[in-house]
């Protein structure tokens, strides 16, 4: 934890008032809570399949989608991963 009234000099009371309440909420999670359920997408293919029917479908030329292989170079040499949904678009086609 951090002290907040001695390393936030300078900040305004407002500013310290919250970074308090942060804290003390930090503070007081339990590591025994039940895990957050949540309701997502499991596969973004669909998704994907609509996106790329539609581009298609506008008169956009597509070539193949990339592999995984192509992914991993891709990531890799430039230091990021692909987010799920424009990885499932990508892996698709490719928009020329």
């Amino acid at each position: 934890m951090v002290d907040i009234d001695r390393r936030m000099i300078g900040l305004n009371p407002a500013h310290l008032a919250g970074l308090k309440r942060l804290s003390v909420r930090a503070a007081s999670i339990s590591t025994a809570t039940t895990p957050t359920i949540r309701n997502g997408l499991l596969s973004f293919s669909p998704l994907a399949d609509k996106i790329i029917t539609n581009l298609r479908n506008s008169g956009i030329q597509l070539q193949q989608g990339l592999s995984e292989a192509e992914f991993a170079r891709i990531e890799a040499e430039f230091g990021f991963v692909f987010p799920p949904d424009l990885r499932a678009i990508l892996a698709a086609g490719l928009p020329v």
